[in-house]
């Protein structure tokens, strides 16, 4: 695995694991996370008993997350996608 790849795995693993917090928050618990590359994008479904979250991210986003670039917008994407549930 080359470095660009290590990266991109890196920024997955850490995105699934903020979106595991956040729908802690919330109450749920994954059954499964799984990641679906369509095009140049990429989703983060997010299954549980009851629900299915899906969370659109560009490559890049998910490629520079380990090195903080633009998190807080990540972040508040995750936040908001689990944050409608409870609507």
């Amino acid at each position: 695995m080359d470095v660009e790849e290590e990266k991109f795995a890196e920024g997955k693993k850490q995105i699934a694991e903020v979106a595991t917090r956040y729908a802690g928050q919330h109450g749920l618990q994954p059954r499964k996370i799984r990641w679906d590359e369509r095009g140049f994008d990429l989703m983060l479904i997010f299954e549980t008993d009851r629900h299915q979250v899906d969370i659109p991210f560009s490559v890049d986003e998910v490629a520079y997350y380990p090195e903080g670039v633009g998190n807080d917008v990540t972040k508040r994407k995750i936040r908001d996608k689990f944050a409608g549930l409870s609507i």
